[in-house]
């Protein structure tokens, strides 16, 4: 019966650790645990976490805290960002790329970053990840996703799916591009809004009197971009720019000029700020494609492959697993490092070791009381 109590005892404690396990990481996510799928792909916790907590604080602000329509348009902006990289993984397997075959690239791409970024410090590294909301597994991920990507357009070319030669690509340039130059100015205070205005006004006078050209304007300073010093222009399509920009250039004429007009821009600082535009469309020669063919050959290919990838986006979407359900996109716990096989050898040798400390310290009592007992009894017996 003694011994029987013994195992009883043993059986409660092991009970109480299957219990207090599950909720000792419960209050983190798996960062490997399948959310869902997109094309027979899964699609991660630390994916979902990542991307939430990248739109999140945004969406509140939009949404004035209004939690129901935050959760709806959090939902939509991410789902399109997971479809979009399965997207590319699955554009990227049509012409033979599969992340397996990176796999050492992104390892060393890894090793590049903690190097340069953090020499060599892997815990800063690491806590600098957190910081961001991002795991290791997630940033493998991505580095795959943009390696294969980076891929793309040599593999296309080599398809044969599209002619790259002079005619086809000037055919393809006069119908899907325009030339225009341009002069920006950026507004990153209400100070600078009426200064840049005052000033685009004046420069938009002298190129209407014929008094300076675009290229004499931006060589004199008026303009603050600096990625056109040569004043030779920029190619662009259709989707390479924002709307209102791209709605005045290609209502243009070749030679004319818009009015001033605003928009918003990344500055030499790389950042979105409001900014104020003139644009000249100019003339898109044949010297001038065959002058820019590698140029012209870049983009038609990418073009190309925007098509097939838009194409590819619209036909896939995402299939939720039961987990999702059970998450709130606006309270998401953090992901947590799935375990090893080492890691889950370790948490069995613990709990092996508390339970054999427990029956040990059991075995003791019940010796020590036997003892107190069998001393009592010898006592009365004298």
């Amino acid at each position: 019966m003694k011994k029987r109590g013994i195992f009883i005892k043993l059986f409660a404690v092991l009970l109480a650790l299957l219990t207090v396990f599950p909720m000792l990481v419960s209050c983190k996510k798996n960062e490997k645990a399948v959310v869902g799928t997109v094309n027979g792909s899964d699609v991660y916790y630390d994916e979902l976490y990542f991307l939430v907590n990248s739109y999140k604080a945004s969406i509140l602000e939009d949404c004035g805290g209004n939690e129901a329509l935050a959760r709806q348009q959090l939902y939509d902006l991410v789902m399109e960002d997971i479809v979009a990289n399965q997207a590319i993984l699955a554009l990227c397997a049509d012409y033979g790329l599969e992340l397996d075959s990176v796999k050492s690239e992104v390892k060393d791409q890894v090793a590049l970053i903690i190097t340069q970024n953090f020499a060599n410090n892997e815990k800063a590294f690491r806590q600098d990840l957190e910081k961001n909301n991002i795991t290791e597994h997630y940033l493998k991920f991505v580095t795959g996703v943009d390696l294969l990507y980076s891929k793309l357009p040599e593999k296309y070319e080599q398809s044969g799916k599209i002619k790259i030669d002079e005619d086809s690509l000037v055919a393809f340039a006069k119908e899907n591009f325009i030339r225009v130059n341009h002069i920006v100015r950026f507004n990153d205070t209400a100070d600078k809004d009426r200064a840049n205005l005052k000033k685009m006004n004046e420069a938009l006078e002298s190129l209407r009197s014929g008094d300076k050209s675009m290229y004499d304007l931006i060589a004199s300073g008026y303009s603050q971009a600096f990625d056109d010093p040569s004043g030779d222009g920029y190619l662009i399509t259709k989707g390479a720019m924002r709307d209102d920009y791209e709605a005045v250039a290609f209502a243009l004429e070749v030679g004319e000029i818009s009015d001033v007009f605003k928009s918003r821009g990344k500055n030499n600082n790389n950042e979105y700020v409001d900014c104020y535009y003139i644009i000249e469309r100019l003339e898109l020669s044949d010297r001038y494609i065959e002058e820019n063919f590698y140029k012209l050959k870049t983009e038609y290919i990418n073009t190309s492959i925007n098509a097939e990838l838009e194409a590819k986006r619209e036909s896939l979407e995402f299939s939720p697993k039961q987990r999702f359900f059970e998450l709130d996109l606006l309270n998401l716990p953090k992901p947590r490092k799935s375990l090893t096989v080492f890691g889950l050898i370790m948490i069995i040798v613990g709990s092996v070791a508390v339970v054999a400390f427990v029956v040990l310290m059991i075995i003791r009592k019940n010796t020590l009381k036997k003892k107190n007992l069998n001393a009592v009894s010898k006592k009365n017996r004298k």
